[in-house]
């Protein structure tokens, strides 16, 4: 009786074992994969994100940030938060679509709640997307739902009070990429015409190998870099902005440059999830090289044609971009080499605060809110303002809800016509010096 007890709970315990090793997807070590990867797969990934979302909206009904006016529901999962300029209620106001950040695989619309507000109290229709994330139908799926919600914002323009040719996007990190394949036409983007404007921060470009540890091949200076050269052995940036990736930390991977790459196809295909999930995240994705040059907005500009233009598109709209020069997310080589193609066929305006980190400077600070103001009022975007005050007051409230880290201050006077198309070197406040 005593063995047959304690063979049963031998079972028991195995039983456990294996439940937790699927759950947790440790099995990925066993197949040469990253524990990080597995977790990113595992069935907790979208409980985690929904209590994420859950705490996020009641940190931001703390803050005092108004939520969405209301929500439309597109069908197939997909929904919209639409925020109202409360002073203005005409019937050809400018909209503003906002993707939001997350790495791919996590995130959700309310993140976009301080943008919106803001841009609501410059009187801009704020719709931010719930798009599918990368645990779906991976940056393909992302990508449709983006187009989709572009379409409907158009089509049902009268409904909502919005000029259908005053369209724009915005879109942080993981959003940033997406709003930029709505500018390119890349995968199902191709289908509708570009938003008149993009508003880009902190966007993840080069979802390649090749292109993700662009660094610059004249001694490394990222500000006055004349030949951009694609990722090399990691161990060849050690000491350099462009080494220092939280997604690539200190491993064996960094010796060669087929280790490097190949590492980076594992975060691409695993943590990004860029290509969606494998047998239901129980086998580690596989990456996909046709699909990421397709989807990747530094190839298109790079690779697109003969002569490098953007030729998806016959014009692609104006760009204004976001990056930290000490970014660990996303290489800013990759932003600064996007941003010199780009121009080859339309106006970008690139804002490159230094000594930011992911997410530091831009939209965050007072004086990009103000850039962000004049680069729409000279694009025809701009609303009939109200409340500013309350617009900034909604993002610095959204910070706290969010738990922005304190971080360096900036503060430049964006010059319409000097900054248009142009790279803007930005030093905070503490610095010596100025732009």
């Amino acid at each position: 009786m005593a063995a047959s007890q304690q063979q049963n709970r031998s079972i028991l315990c195995w039983i456990i074992l294996g439940a937790l090793v699927l759950t947790l997807n440790l099995h990925y070590v066993l197949l040469g994969e990253s524990i990080v990867g597995g977790l990113f797969n595992s069935p907790l990934l979208e409980p985690l994100n929904a209590v994420w979302r859950h705490k996020t909206i009641q940190a931001l009904q703390n803050e005092g940030v108004p939520p969405s006016n209301h929500t439309e529901d597109l069908g197939h999962g997909l929904q919209i938060d639409i925020y109202e300029p409360e002073h203005d209620s005409s019937d050809a106001r400018p909209a503003a679509l906002y993707f939001h950040a997350g790495a791919y695989a996590l995130g959700f619309k309310e993140l976009g709640a301080g943008t919106m507000r803001f841009l609501a109290h410059e009187g801009i229709v704020g719709i931010s997307v719930g798009y599918r994330r990368s645990t779906k139908k991976g940056l393909d799926g992302s990508v449709d739902d983006a187009a989709r919600a572009l379409a409907w914002v158009r089509e049902h323009a009268s409904e909502i009070g919005v000029d259908p040719s005053r369209v724009f996007a915005v879109g942080d990190s993981a959003g940033g990429h997406i709003v930029l394949a709505l500018a390119l036409g890349l995968g199902a983007a191709s289908k509708v015409n570009p938003p008149q404007a993009v508003i880009a921060g902190w966007p993840a470009v080069g979802t390649e190998p090749r292109h993700w540890l662009t660094y610059c091949a004249d001694e490394f200076d990222m500000e006055t870099c004349k030949e951009w050269a694609d990722t090399p052995a990691q161990e060849l940036l050690n000491g350099t902005a462009a080494g220092n990736n939280v997604f690539l930390p200190p491993g064996k991977h960094r010796a060669t440059e087929e280790g490097t790459h190949q590492a980076i196809e594992g975060v691409l295909s695993q943590i990004f999830m860029l290509h969606g999930k494998r047998a239901y995240g129980m086998l580690p994705p596989q990456y996909d090289a046709e699909r990421a040059q397709a989807l990747s907005p530094l190839a298109r500009v790079v690779d697109g044609s003969d002569d490098g233009s953007c030729a998806a598109r016959d014009e692609p709209p104006p760009v204004m971009m976001f990056a930290g020069l000490n970014d660990t997310v996303v290489p800013f080589g990759q932003v600064r080499r996007f941003a010199e193609a780009y121009r080859r066929t339309a106006p970008v305006s690139l804002l490159a605060f230094r000594e930011a980190d992911h997410g530091g400077g831009g939209a965050n600070t007072q004086s990009g809110r103000d850039a962000i103001r004049i680069f729409l009022r000279r694009h025809g975007l701009g609303g009939a303002p109200g409340d500013s005050l309350r617009g900034d007051e909604a993002v610095e409230a959204a910070k706290r809800a969010f738990r922005v880290p304190p971080a360096f201050d900036y503060e430049f006077a964006y010059d319409e016509d000097a900054h248009a198309n142009a790279t803007v070197y930005v030093d905070p406040v503490s610095s010596e010096g100025g732009e």
